[in-house]
This record gives structure tokens, sequence and C-alpha cells, in this order.
């Protein structure tokens, strides 16, 4: 009787830490693996696209997408997989040389300019309003009012 009820504790223990989506990601697809609750690549690699997953796979290799991604703080993943994603898109049309043809650099360039600008400007905005605070926090400690801890 005891062994049962040890039996029974076993399954349901697999079964809560077995958890899938319903619908799995492409790289699980492509794996031909079920897609499990905490899947690393599903937030990134949806099912209805598997060739976004499959170029990073083909270039970087999805244990090296993961180890990067464990080093990327969970706000950053987003931005870093999509710069994966087209780094090896990139990479798989141009080679491991880079770019070759002036046309593609003209039509890259501006993209990256852009990114970067928004970049820039997002941190021009976050020093400003350091400052702002900062002076707000010096004027109140000028005229005797308390500054808030």
């Amino acid at each position: 009787m005891h062994s049962k009820m040890k039996k029974k504790n076993k399954n349901k223990n697999k079964n809560k830490n077995n958890k899938r989506r319903a619908v799995a990601c492409a790289a699980c697809n492509c794996f031909g693996k079920d897609c499990p609750q905490d899947c690393p690549f599903a937030p990134y690699f949806p099912a209805h696209d598997p060739q976004r997953f499959a170029v990073v796979h083909k270039i970087f290799g999805a244990n090296n997408f993961e180890d990067v991604m464990k080093d990327v703080p969970k706000i950053k993943r987003a931005e870093a997989v999509e710069d994966m994603v087209n780094d090896a898109k990139m990479r798989e049309r141009d080679g491991i040389d880079g770019l070759r043809d002036p046309s593609v650099i003209d039509n890259v360039l501006p993209l990256y300019e852009c990114h970067l600008k928004q970049q820039v400007d997002t941190m021009v905005a976050l020093v400003d309003a350091g400052k702002t605070a900062l002076q707000r926090l010096r004027n109140g400690a000028i005229r005797g009012k308390p500054t808030r801890r």
C-alpha cells in the first residue's frame, strides 16, 4: 500500500513540473520536442516564424544563444535577440567576411545610425532627468526644507 502511495505522489510531482505550452515555439518545433512553460526560446521565436529561429540556430547555435541570453538582463533580452537575429541574417547573406556590396552597406548603415541615435536620445533624457532631480534636491536643501529619504 505504501509503495502505491509513493508512486502516486511521484506522478503528481512529475505532472506538476512538466507543464507544456499549448503551441510549441519554433525552436522546440525544430528539435521535435515538447515546449516547456519555461522555454527560453518561446518568448522570442514564435511557432509561426520558424525561419527566425532557423537562421539564429544555423549561425550561432541554440546552446550558444541560450548561454548568451543567460548573461543579458531580462529587460534587455528582446533587444539582444533582435540584434542576434539581424546579425545572423547579415552573416548568412554576406558570410563571415562581412558586407561586400556597397548598396547593402548603404541600406544597413542608416538603420544602425537610427538605432544609435535612439539610444543616445534615451541616455540624454535620462541624464537630463537626473540633473533636474538633483537640482530640486539641492534647492530644497538650500531653502532649509528637509529632503526625503
